[in-house]
């Protein structure tokens, strides 16, 4: 009935007040499936902060506090935390992500000089949340007809944390209504930490991507008048990280050539990430001048429709983030995903080889490309069924909402 459904209610919660791309792209492809699925359903987008991007693309936020709690107490709501490494996060991260230069060099003299546990409860404070965890909600903070679920998140640093620390995790996420995880590397954490965690292994679900916006009906951006020429032949989408682009310039820029003369042709460099620990446009200015007029730079006030469509059409995916690799995997480019300390793609790749299943060096680069190429029938094989175990782990989920249970 019309009135029943209306009191269903999501609310969406992730690190969704900043512009990191994967992250924004989570509502946006969770909306579009849930209408699908569920039918009518009310839903918010939360995060730790308020925050407005629609300018942008992005949905705006509403910090998840009180107020908000209180105010749809009435309803029967899922909270579903979803994206990124957050099984592990901290406050003192979680605040960090999301300050300017120097706000962030605040808090972090904060940190050296009154040490860890101070910044930890000082950026609590700041936020204005009495919970534990910044991503992992244990159900008794929330109404009593609440339940909790987390879906395509990762949590490999909690297999470095201290053994308290990880039974602690492991016993809120034992109360959720779902849990699934992203990679096999998590998996694998949580079942030693607990080995009665009943988790869930599946691609993300970024991977479903081109369901909600066909390459067919994507735009190009054309709001730079030497973008057009490059976005209408064919290009090599280019991104990484400023922290692993700067120390690998020069040697990154002779393969990006190379591959460029290799293919005939361009390059767009594309910022994936605009925020603090996800800074990709210092990086890539720099980069641009060394590679000359062949390479154009899609401006940082590209929508997240803006980037996924230069994806799209690219005939080469070359970077560092992990959506990067998915999203040009749902559309079927080939991509290479460049190896650093951060191993949150690798960990991915290995449990669902799409981009292959390593990530390569500066060195390797241009040889992994031209693999990429060849193999890729055999990766859009892995991915047809990367998506049909995506979208049945989401229908799972979606179901899972219609139960008035708060666990299993």
């Amino acid at each position: 009935m019309p009135e029943a459904a209306a009191e269903q209610r999501l609310v969406l919660f992730g690190a969704f007040d900043r512009f990191n791309y994967g992250d924004l792209l989570y509502p946006i492809v969770v909306k579009h499936l849930i209408g699908r699925r569920a039918g009518p359903i009310q839903i918010e987008v939360c995060s730790t902060t308020a925050s407005n991007m629609s300018g942008l693309g992005a949905d705006p936020t509403v910090q998840l506090s009180a107020p908000v709690l209180d105010d749809a107490a009435s309803h029967a709501t899922t909270v579903l935390v979803a994206g990124g490494e957050v099984l592990s996060q901290n406050w003192f991260g979680t605040l960090l992500a999301s300050l300017d230069s120097e706000s962030a060099g605040e808090l972090i003299r904060l940190q050296s000089t009154a040490g860890a546990a101070h910044a930890e409860q000082y950026a609590k404070n700041l936020l204005s949340d009495v919970r534990r965890f910044p991503w992992l909600i244990e159900p008794a903070y929330l109404p009593a007809n609440w339940k909790v679920a987390y879906n395509s998140v990762g949590g490999w640093p909690l297999g470095m944390a201290r053994a308290t620390a990880q039974r602690d995790s492991a016993r809120v996420l034992e109360q959720a209504a779902f849990l699934s995880v992203r990679d096999g590397r998590t998996w694998e954490i949580l079942k030693t930490i607990w080995p009665s965690l009943p988790v869930r292994l599946a691609p993300d679900i970024i991977s479903l991507v081109a369901r909600v916006w066909p390459k067919k009906e994507l735009d190009m951006p054309l709001g730079l008048p030497d973008l057009a020429p490059i976005l209408s032949g064919r290009y090599i989408c280019v991104q990484a990280n400023a922290g692993y682009l700067l120390p690998n310039l020069q040697g990154f820029a002779q393969q990006i050539s190379s591959l460029a003369a290799y293919l005939d042709a361009g390059i767009v460099l594309v910022p994936f990430g605009r925020c603090r620990g996800w800074n990709d446009i210092d990086g890539l200015v720099v980069l641009q001048e060394r590679l000359g007029s062949r390479a154009v730079l899609l401006g940082a006030d590209s929508s997240i429709r803006d980037v996924t469509a230069v994806a799209a059409g690219a005939a080469l995916f070359v970077g560092t983030s992990l959506h990067g690799v998915v999203v040009s995997a749902a559309y079927g480019v080939p991509a290479v995903a460049l190896a650093t300390p951060d191993p949150k793609v690798q960990n991915y790749l290995r449990t669902w080889p799409v981009a292959g299943s390593v990530c390569v060096s500066v060195e390797e680069l241009s040889d992994a490309a031209r693999a990429a190429i060849r193999e890729q029938d055999e990766r859009m094989l892995v991915q047809v069924e990367m998506e049909r175990m995506a979208l049945e782990n989401f229908h799972d989920f979606s179901d899972q909402l219609k139960s008035k249970s708060r666990g299993y």
